[in-house]
């Protein structure tokens, strides 16, 4: 049982030490040159939402002319003031208004749209009864004239390029729909992102704010709470320091000092060389021939070590401990700085964590309804996506007909022959042009009207919302319209730890978007300032009165101290001798490695190198002889200075200022350190303005709102397209189909003989004109 104890003794030592080093880890904060350094904050747990971006599938410059296209119809700003007067009093002058001012460009669109849907078929009805009557090319009679041929491929080569253009309009029309689809799944992920980033926030908040204001505060009682029961210590440190200075005993001693460390590094190398000869000697069973100088070296390190001062400032400490603590014994840190955190910062922490609770729950029910609709909603994209691809196939078609019409009717017909006379592929070529002007006539209405209801939309929806979303600021500016909103995002107002805070929304995501601190953005420093008033008036208060003592006391306390550093003086005298021995062991040692001969190698050059060393060894001790046999004299001219009640309480005054200071420093330090990294570190809400953003920009305006205006960007950049191919595939159908009859009035060979039209009249009926031939004969032209 007896050999068992040391060994539980040592493991619960162990544990302590761990459980020690564990506290300091967390918080990081130590004690250095009698000031506190205080620790880091751990690193935030890393966000999801931060820099997250919507994928656009390429198409952000294309998405970028139709922003361009809106910024050019609409008005940067709302006028608010004339839409308030509109909403008061709807009437024609005020419309007028309100259109002229800033929505010109708007209106002008959508009237050209609305007249579109309204005329366009119109002309088609009438352009269809124009060729059923034999016009508009419907008679099939083609004029034969020397250019055609240039016609033919000048028509065909623009019909062509305009095709084009139709295509890549259908192709952005169907990416754009697609991309609607793509960006409704990530929007929840997003969601749900963003609702682990608030609680990720506040976590981190709450893990910062519990470290300096839970863990560091902790750390600054026990300082304070240790230094003031040592203060009779620290006042005796600073006594000797002064009467020291006085008595010039702090000169022979800072040599001393000095020689000291020169000592240390000149018996490590002398270690160091012993151990490293010891493993060439030969081994001869008995002890190590070195074994003598490592115990010398010991005993000198001993010797040198001593403290004059540390002897001389226990004799002070010994005198006035007595009445220092009974003085400091009045002063309860623990019972006066724990009430201020019970009272003032742990209902902060609590504070911060019921919102965290809070927010997590209210983040929660926000994303469990957004998904329900989402959820909702997903089945129906799929439709809206079908209806989506269904246009943009209807435009490909449309734009298709042409260019296959071309491609047949070129390398399917000729122009040396006849126009009745084509053949099947160029025949079908023409047919196709035809179709495609009859496809344009039927679904460019439809087009137009879903073309302008889409812009109608989608447009202000950029102008007004995704770009106020860049700048809240211009969406606080709406406010005005919209009454009974509940609350006013200009003007928020908070209630933090009894204080009251006034915000608005887009300041604090404009400070979020830099990276500020809560501390910074709701202006916390009044909220701060009132937590650690209490700390201030125990400072102020019972610390400065526990730490005032009566000089004059002290002083007679002092007048009985002697002063006595004898054993510590006596030791470092003691020195020379010991380096004497030392010299003499090296002596012999080098005597025992000549005797080796020619196998003492190397071992020659160590002892020669030990002995120079230990020749500056005995030098240091000399000097440090010579130091110390100043300090008996000085040291009863110390003692006589304690004595002296004309310069201790000045001393003592001076001492106790020191500590007061030492003290106070740490509590000014705590605070410090509190707001700095309060308006710093802790709480930096850049991972609000990224779910924000996320939410918002990424998701809604570059997810949602880009794809539609994309949309109805290309349908409208195919309907501009189609007119020109309207006309093109018309004109140069005629060129490509085969005629039912030849016209060749304009043909330069029969145009001088050609004769007058004749009709040959018979019982009752009428005669179609016929018309004359290149060869005499006459045909019917229908």
């Amino acid at each position: 049982m007896s050999k068992a104890s040391p060994m539980v003794l040592w493991t619960l030592l162990l544990v302590l030490y761990l459980c020690i080093l564990h506290t300091y880890g967390q918080t990081g904060n130590r004690l250095e040159n009698g000031k506190i350094v205080w620790g880091d904050l751990e690193p935030d747990d890393e966000y999801k939402t931060t820099g997250y971006k919507a994928d656009l599938g390429g198409l952000e410059p294309y998405y970028n002319l139709a922003k361009s296209f809106i910024r050019s119809s609409l008005a940067e700003n709302l006028p608010i003031e004339k839409l308030k007067a509109l909403l008061k009093d709807f009437s024609g002058p005020t419309i007028k208004d309100v259109l002229v001012d800033s929505f010109l460009g708007y209106a002008v669109c959508l009237a050209i749209g609305i007249l579109f849907i309204l005329i366009f078929p119109i002309v088609g009805l009438c352009f269809c009864c124009c060729r059923c009557c034999g016009n508009c090319g419907g008679k099939r009679i083609q004029e034969v004239k020397p250019n055609a041929k240039c016609r033919r491929i000048g028509f065909g080569v623009a019909l062509v390029i305009l095709s084009l253009f139709v295509v890549a309009g259908s192709a952005c029309a169907f990416v754009s729909s697609n991309q609607v689809t793509n960006s409704i799944g990530p929007i929840k992920d997003v969601l749900n992102n963003s609702v682990d980033d608030v609680q990720t926030f506040f976590g981190n908040v709450n893990r910062s704010f519990t470290h300096i204001a839970d863990g560091n505060f902790k750390f600054l009682i026990d300082v304070v709470d240790n230094y003031t029961k040592e203060a009779s210590g620290h006042v005796s440190d600073q006594l000797m320091k002064d009467v020291s200075k006085i008595v010039n005993l702090q000169t022979p001693l800072d040599a001393i000092g000095n020689l000291k460390n020169e000592a240390v590094v000149k018996v490590d190398r002398l270690s160091q060389l012993t151990q490293t000869l010891d493993t060439q000697l030969p081994q001869t069973g008995g002890p190590s021939p070195v074994a003598g100088i490592q115990t010398t070296l010991s005993e000198f390190k001993t010797k040198v070590s001593a403290d004059v001062f540390g002897d001389l400032k226990k004799k002070i400490d010994s005198q006035i401990s007595t009445t220092i603590a009974g003085t400091t014994q009045r002063v309860d840190v623990h019972g006066k700085m724990d009430p201020i955190f019970e009272n003032n910062i742990k209902p902060m922490l609590e504070k911060i964590r019921d919102m965290k609770t809070t927010m997590g729950d209210t983040t929660k029910d926000f994303s469990s309804t957004m998904n329900s609709y989402i959820d909702t909603a997903k089945p129906y994209d799929k439709y809206r996506w079908i209806a989506g691809v269904a246009l943009a196939s209807l435009i490909l078609l449309i734009a298709v007909l042409p260019l296959v019409g071309v491609l047949l009717g070129l390398c399917g017909g000729s122009e040396k022959v006849k126009p009745t006379e084509r053949g099947c592929a160029s025949n079908c070529g023409g047919i196709l042009l035809m179709s495609a002007a009859g496809l344009i006539f039927i679904f460019g209405p439809l087009l137009m009207l879903l073309t302008t209801t889409m812009y109608a939309v989608g447009s202000p929806l950029e102008r007004y919302g995704c770009e106020g979303v860049h700048d809240v600021k211009k969406l606080e500016s709406y406010v005005p319209l919209i009454d009974g909103i509940g609350f006013d995002p200009r003007n928020v107002t908070l209630n933090v730890a009894g204080e009251t805070v006034t915000v608005s929304a887009s300041t604090v995501l404009d400070s979020c978007k830099e990276g500020k601190t809560l501390y910074t953005v709701l202006d916390l420093k009044k909220v701060i300032d009132k937590g650690l008033e209490k700390v201030t008036e125990f400072k102020n208060g019972s610390l400065t009165k526990g730490l005032s003592f009566d000089s004059n006391t002290v002083a007679t306390s002092l007048g009985k101290a002697t002063l006595d550093a004898t054993s510590a003086v006596n030791d470092l005298k003691a020195t020379v001798t010991v380096v004497g021995n030392l010299q003499t062991q090296i002596t012999n040692l080098e005597n025992q490695v000549m005797a080796l001969g020619s196998a003492a190698g190397q071992m020659v050059n160590i002892v020669s190198d030990m002995k120079s060393t230990a020749a500056e060894l005995t030098k240091v001790a000399n000097d440090i002889e010579t130091e110390a046999q100043q300090i008996p004299t000085l040291i009863t001219t110390a003692t006589n200075t304690l004595k002296d009640p004309t310069v201790m309480p000045q001393l003592i005054d001076k001492a106790t200022k020191t500590l007061q200071d030492n003290i106070f420093q740490f509590v000014d330090s705590y605070t410090t350190d509190l707001k700095t990294k309060m308006a710093n570190e802790v709480g930096k809400c850049t991972p609000l303005y990224s779910i924000f953003n996320a939410m918002m920009m990424e998701g809604l305006c570059y997810g949602i709102v880009d794809p539609l205006n994309g949309f109805w960007l290309a349908i409208g950049w195919s309907i501009f397209f189609f007119m020109p191919s309207l006309i093109l595939s018309v004109k140069l159908a005629k060129y490509f189909r085969t005629m039912l009859y030849d016209d060749s009035y304009d043909n330069p060979i029969h145009s001088a003989s050609v004769p007058p039209l004749a009709t040959k009249p018979s019982s009752g009926k009428k005669k179609r004109p016929s018309f004359p031939q290149a060869d005499g004969n006459r045909v019917s032209p229908f």
